[in-house]
Parts: structure tokens; sequence; C-alpha cells
């Protein structure tokens, strides 16, 4: 009986004994698991500052990149549209195009004399013998020699001396004449000259206009404007429409032609609107006079009518 009470006796410290030391491996169990929670727990917070540090910057370089990037689009964009260089060449182009051809208007052309005074007039037609040369009348109208040179620039050219006044034909209405000039033989041979076409429709106001003639001995003078309106008053003594073009002219461009953007005629400059002060004559040299084309093709039907000009 006594082994067998000791025997209990020493079971049950071993038991306490036991459980002590599981109790004291739960509390250090559970101390460790604390502290590795503490310090995994501000390793965390630690990270996930470092991360939205770290996503700010990142955003912030982003950002940063974005309005680099954009403002370099906008430098890249500026550098590569062609659109406007574009459209300026497509104007510059479509500009020249249209542009008659001043070397053919030039050959066309001429400066007429008559005594001391002079205008300028354009070839319209030619024959075997004949040139014939549109001009206004106020030129021709002087008593005096006739005189005629073409191509006359730099002192070059062909002059044709002392045309006989029957071959100048002079309007009854407006100011305008055709002259009738023989061919010298120095011209049979060489192109000197070219004929320019008269256009069959008459220009619209704003469209495109040139003019060239030799005003006051300066050779080819050229000058562009518009049409600028028709006009029903009786300027220069003439009871007939005009049309106002706003390209220049001055004394000397009487006679010459005006010319549309194909290169055709589409009338004679005749006159310069002016007005008259006490003191002076103030011209408005863009409010230039202009014969029409139906004056015009009235004039070579008479001519044709009196023989002096073939059809």
């Amino acid at each position: 009986m006594g082994l067998r009470v000791r025997g209990l006796c020493m079971s049950k410290r071993a038991v306490v004994n036991g459980l002590v030391i599981i109790g004291i491996c739960i509390i250090i169990s559970i101390l460790t698991t604390t502290a590795v929670l503490l310090v995994n727990y501000k390793i965390v917070i630690k990270t996930n500052s470092i991360k939205e540090n770290t996503h700010t910057l990142i955003r912030q370089a982003v950002q940063e990149q974005d309005l680099k990037n954009k403002e370099m689009i906008k430098i890249i964009t500026a550098l590569t549209d062609l659109s406007y260089l574009q459209d300026r060449f497509n104007r510059i182009v479509q500009r020249e195009l249209t542009r008659p051809d001043m070397k053919a208007l030039k050959l066309a052309t001429v400066e007429i004399k008559v005594g001391t005074a002079g205008g300028s007039g354009v070839i319209i037609r030619e024959d075997k013998e004949y040139l014939y040369v549109l001009t206004a009348k106020h030129v021709v109208i002087d008593s005096g020699q006739v005189d005629m040179k073409v191509t006359p620039e730099e002192g070059k050219g062909v002059i044709i001396r002392n045309i006989p006044r029957k071959n100048v034909i002079m309007d009854e209405i407006v100011d305008l004449a055709l002259i009738k000039v023989q061919k010298p033989k120095t011209m049979k041979n060489k192109r000197l000259f070219q004929c320019i076409n008269i256009s069959r429709q008459r220009p619209m106001v704003g469209s495109q206009v040139y003019t060239i003639g030799h005003p006051m001995g300066v050779y080819y003078s050229v000058n562009e404007g518009i049409v600028s309106t028709y006009t029903q008053k009786a300027y220069l003594g003439m009871n007939t429409e005009l049309m106002m073009i706003s390209a220049p002219a001055a004394p000397g461009n009487s006679g010459g032609p005006a010319i549309n953007k194909f290169g055709e005629l589409i009338g004679i400059v005749v006159g310069v609107i002016y007005t008259q002060t006490n003191r002076e004559l103030i011209f408005f040299n863009h409010m230039v006079l202009t014969i029409q084309l139906k004056d015009i093709y009235r004039l070579i039907d008479i001519a044709i009518e009196k023989e002096k000009i073939t059809k």
C-alpha cells in the first residue's frame, strides 16, 4: 500500500511540473509572437510609408514627365505640323500658276511717241505685213509724227517712225485708237514681239488685274490690283461705262493694257481720277479708268469694215 501511495504522489508532482513548464512555454510563445507581431507591424507601417512616399515621388515624376512630354509634343507638333507652311506654299504656287506670262506681255507692249508726248500700246494682231496696236486716243490725237518703239527695253528694240495718219483709226465715242503699223524688215525674221489675246468675258468686280506700260520713260512697269467697280459717270468726256481698277498708273501708262490673271486683255488704260484744289491737282492713282472689252471689240469691227484690219 505504501508503495502505491508514494508512487501516486510522485506522479502528481511530475504532472504539476509539466504543467508549469507548459505554461511557461505558452507564455514565452505568446510573448515571442507578440514581439514578432509588433516588429512586423512596425515594418509594415514603415514599408507602407516608404511605398506611399515612393508612389508620391513616382506620381510627381510622372506628372513632371507628362508636362515635359506635353511640351515636347507641342514643340514636335509645331515643328512637324506643315499645314501652315503647306497653306502658304499652296498660295504661292497658286499665285504663280495664275500669274500671267510677263515675258509675253513685255513683247506685246509697245511705246508710242507723238512729238514730245507719249504713252503705251498693246499689239493685238498681226499678219504678214502689219501689226495692229491698240492705244488710248488721247495718246495719238495731237498733230505730229507718230513713232512706235517695239521691245524698248534698255534702249534696245525696233523703232517704227512716221506712221501714216491714215493708218490711225480713232473711236468717235471713247478714248480708244487702233494703229496699223507696217513691219520693218528687221522684224520679219526676228520674234521681237508677241500678240496678246483679248478676253471674251467681262471681268467680275474683285477679280485680279495687271497693268503694264512705260510711265515717264520707265520701261515695262507692272502693277497689280483688282477690278474695283464699273462706273457710268461721264469721265474724260466719255458718256459710256468704264471699268475702274486699283492697279496704280502714272503718265505714260495711258494706252497700255489691263490684263487678267490668264494674260488676256480686258481693258485699255485711259486715265486716273483726280480732284482739283486751289493749289494743285490731287490724283487718285489707285482709281484708274480703263476702256471696256465691248468698246474694244466695237472698234475692231469698225476697222474690219474699213478694211484697215484683216479678220
